[in-house]
C-alpha cells in the first residue's frame, strides 16, 4: 500500500517569477475576530398600538406620534389625605413547575395601617408591595359610574385590603463590569386585575432590568367595557385612576418606585390618558440624557398639534380624519392617510402608483368626496416640469412603460424635452 502523501503547506517561488497577488478581502477575513462582538441591539423607535413614552421622547419626527395627544401629567392623591386602612401580612413564595409562583399567607404583621404609615415604616427600599388577592375588572368604573346603587353596594370588599411585601429574587450571575451608558428599553405591562403571582413576577423582572442598567417603562392599564373607535381617540377622566390609587397602594407609582433599586430615578414622570398610567425609570449613569425627557414628550405633543393644524400630519386614524373633515379642515380625507399636499404629489401624476389597503378600499369613493387620489391631466404628460402643490420645488419626471425603460436610453425623452417652450 503506497504511503499517503501530504499536501505541502509552504511553496518556494523564484524571485524572477511574477509576484503572488493576494486579494484584500482575504486579509480582512484574517483580521476579523472569530466571534461577533457584543453590540447593543438596535432600538426600533416606531410606535405600535400603545404609546411608548421613551420612544416618543427620543423621536426625531412627529410622524406616527399622534397617540401622545391624549396624555397629560398625572399626580397621585397625597398619602396624608387618605383615610383608607389596610392589613399587612407575612407571606411565603414558592416557585412551582413551569414558572408558576405560589404565594401562601402567613402571620399578621399589622392591621388597620394607613397608607402613609405603610409607606414610611414598613415598605423599605428594594422591597415590593403586592396585594394577596386579585382585584376585579372595572372596580373603579363600577364604583364611580353607577349612581343608582347605594353606598353599601359600592363599598370596597375586605379581601383587597390584605397586602404583603416580597424581596427581589436574583437569578443568574451579575455582570462584573457596569456600563457607562444606559442600556436598552424594557416594558413592563400590568393590568388592574393582574394575578398576584404575575404582578410580583413583573415587579421582579423590572427590578432586575433596572439593576443591570436598563430603561424600564411601566404601563398600568384599567380594564372595563369595550370602547368604540370614537372614544379611543379621546382622553378619559383621571378620576378612575385617582380612585384606584386611593385604595390600592400597590398600583401607585411611588410604592412601585420604592420597591426598585435604591438609586432608581424617574426618566419620565407619570402621565395618563385616563385609562393608562405610564412612566419611565432607570438608574443614573455616567452618560445620561442632558435634556428633560418629560418636557420633551410634551414638546412632541405640541408639535403634533401644530402639524395637524397646518395640514401636514400623516398617518392619522380614520376616525380622527373624519372629525377633522367635519370640523372644516380640508387637508385630510377619510379615504387616505396622507394629507392633501402629499396625496396630490403622489397620485396627481398618475402612472403605476402603489396603493395601501385603506386607499384600495376607498378608491372609488375618493372621486366623489375629496379627489385626493384622482390623477391630474396636466401632471400626467411626460417630460413636463412638475411642481408640488405648494410650489416649493420643481423636478423633471420621465417614466417609461416598463421598469427597465427608466434607465440608460433617454434620447427620445431628451428630444421631446427640447421641443417644449421654456416658461
Amino acid at each position: 500500500m503506497p504511503p499517503t502523501m501530504r499536501t505541502p503547506t509552504v511553496e518556494f517561488r523564484s524571485l524572477l517569477l511574477l509576484p503572488v497577488k493576494i486579494p484584500i478581502r482575504a486579509l480582512r477575513t484574517l483580521y476579523r475576530p472569530q466571534c461577533a462582538p457584543r453590540v447593543p441591539p438596535i432600538q426600533r423607535l416606531e410606535q405600535r398600538r400603545a404609546l411608548n413614552l421613551y420612544k416618543t421622547a427620543r423621536a426625531k419626527t412627529v410622524l406616527g406620534q399622534h397617540k401622545v395627544l391624549n396624555f397629560s401629567p398625572y399626580t397621585c392623591p397625597p398619602l396624608d389625605t387618605l383615610q383608607h386602612k389596610v392589613n399587612l401580612w407575612k407571606s411565603t413564595t414558592k416557585h412551582g413547575t413551569q414558572g408558576v409562583v405560589m404565594t401562601t399567607k402567613g402571620d399578621l404583621i399589622a392591621d388597620n395601617l394607613s397608607l402613609q404609615d405603610l409607606y414610611d415604616s414598613h415598605v423599605k427600599d428594594g422591597q415590593m408591595l403586592f396585594c394577596l388577592d386579585a382585584l376585579k375588572k372595572g372596580m373603579a368604573q363600577a364604583y364611580l359610574d353607577t349612581e343608582d346603587k347605594s353606598e353599601d353596594d359600592r363599598r370596597i370588599p375586605e379581601e383587597p385590603r390584605n397586602f404583603s411585601i416580597t424581596k427581589p429574587t436574583r437569578l443568574g450571575v451579575p455582570s462584573s463590569k457596569k456600563g457607562k451608558e444606559i442600556a436598552g428599553l424594557k416594558t413592563i405591562v400590568m393590568n388592574e386585575s393582574s394575578p398576584p403571582a404575575y404582578y410580583s413576577l413583573s415587579l421582579n423582572r423590572a427590578y432586575q432590568f433596572i439593576d443591570v442598567g436598563c430603561v424600564v417603562e411601566f404601563r398600568l392599564r384599567l380594564q372595563g367595557k369595550t370602547l368604540s373607535k370614537e372614544d379611543k381617540i379621546k382622553p378619559a377622566d383621571h378620576c378612575h385612576w385617582q380612585w384606584m390609587h386611593s385604595y390600592f397602594p400597590h398600583l401607585r407609582p411611588d410604592f412601585i418606585m420604592k420597591g426598585m433599586p435604591e438609586d432608581t430615578i424617574y426618566l419620565i414622570q407619570p402621565v395618563s390618558d385616563g385609562r393608562v398610567v405610564q412612566w419611565v425609570a432607570s438608574k443614573p449613569a455616567q452618560v445620561h440624557p442632558t435634556i428633560d425627557l418629560t418636557k420633551r414628550v410634551f414638546n412632541i405633543k405640541n408639535s403634533v398639534g401644530r402639524s395637524i393644524n397646518q395640514g401636514k400630519q400623516a398617518m392619522l386614524p380614520r376616525k380622527m380624519r373624519e372629525q377633522l373633515r367635519e370640523s372644516g379642515v380640508a387637508d385630510y380625507s377619510p379615504n387616505t392617510a396622507m394629507p392633501k399636499q402629499l396625496a396630490r404629489a403622489k397620485f396627481g401624476r398618475g402612472g403605476n402608483v402603489k396603493y395601501s389597503s385603506e386607499e384600495k378600499k376607498y378608491f372609488k369613493k375618493d372621486a366623489e368626496t375629496d379627489g385626493f387620489m384622482t390623477p391630474d391631466e396636466d401632471l400626467m404628460r411626460k417630460g413636463l416640469r412638475i411642481k408640488t402643490v405648494d410650489g416649493s420645488f420643481e423636478r423633471e419626471m420621465w417614466e417609461g412603460k416598463h421598469r427597465w425603460e427608466a434607465r440608460g436610453h433617454r434620447g427620445d425623452f431628451l428630444n421631446e424635452k427640447r421641443k417644449i417652450p421654456k416658461e
